[in-house]
């Protein structure tokens, strides 16, 4: 990661999942397009693992922002985020100087702005790793393989469509009860669940779904009434070229 200097004029806040779904659909952020690696580089691996950082709880480095309208620089040009919602001057609030691939990564999941993928969450996955005494079994229904709980598809792989696979479009919209009803009935078919399991399994499920629109993602704002020093101090160390550097 990088570090910020104290002394330097920065304001430190959080907002919700489903707040910065919202900032990307109304460009409340653009990306300064002049510096190379501002460019896509995160493999299907990175964005997985991003996704089973959210679905686990786990914290992500901070967003770093600038206010548009403190940029009296001509040399800062800006562009949009993700493709879907081009640049406009008239909404867009706030430059994204620092964290531009863990937004990305979360729209490419939650927003399906990746042309090639389609995120899911694998509830199979979401149970082992919670309950995994309960699948020590000969049941070859809970043999298969799991690895991480978020998982890449390609659009026409039929695999996703296995109902202990969730939409994570769907999950972003509130739209999942259906689907794990469905993979709870799937469940119970394969393997008789008792009530107690059938309520635990159904509570913790339900529980960690409905949780990941509120998962908080800590941002730093430069504040308002940094100098142009302060400012071109940040950005550029921001935004060094760095072999080793994944944004």
């Amino acid at each position: 990661g990088i570090n910020i200097t104290q002394g330097e004029k920065m304001n430190h806040s959080k907002l919700t999942l489903k707040q910065l779904i919202k900032n990307i659909e109304s460009n409340h952020f653009v990306v300064p397009n002049n510096i190379g690696r501002r460019r896509f580089i995160w493999d299907i691996i990175d964005v997985e693992s991003l996704g089973d950082s959210i679905i686990n709880g786990i914290p992500i480095a901070s967003l770093v922002t600038m206010p548009s309208d403190i940029s009296t620089s001509n040399e800062i040009q800006a562009k949009a985020l993700i493709s879907s919602y081009p640049a406009s001057n008239s909404v867009t609030e706030e430059y994204l100087i620092d964290g531009f691939h863990r937004v990305r990564a979360i729209s490419d999941i939650f927003k399906g702005t990746d042309g090639t993928f389609l995120y899911y969450f694998d509830l199979m996955a979401l149970l082992k790793a919670k309950f995994q005494n309960f699948f020590e079994t000969d049941n070859d229904y809970y043999k298969q393989n799991t690895g991480g709980i978020c998982k890449a598809f390609l659009f026409r792989d039929n695999d996703r469509n296995k109902p202990r696979y969730l939409s994570a479009i769907d999950i972003q919209k509130n739209q999942f009860s259906k689907g794990i009803r469905k993979f709870f009935d799937e469940l119970n078919s394969n393997n008789q669940l008792s009530e107690t399991q059938m309520a635990d399994y159904l509570d913790y499920i339900t529980t960690v779904i409905s949780s990941i629109n509120q998962y908080t993602i800590p941002i730093t704002k430069i504040a308002s009434d940094a100098s142009k020093n302060d400012i071109k101090r940040i950005y550029e160390k921001l935004n060094t070229p760095l072999l080793y550097q994944r944004n």
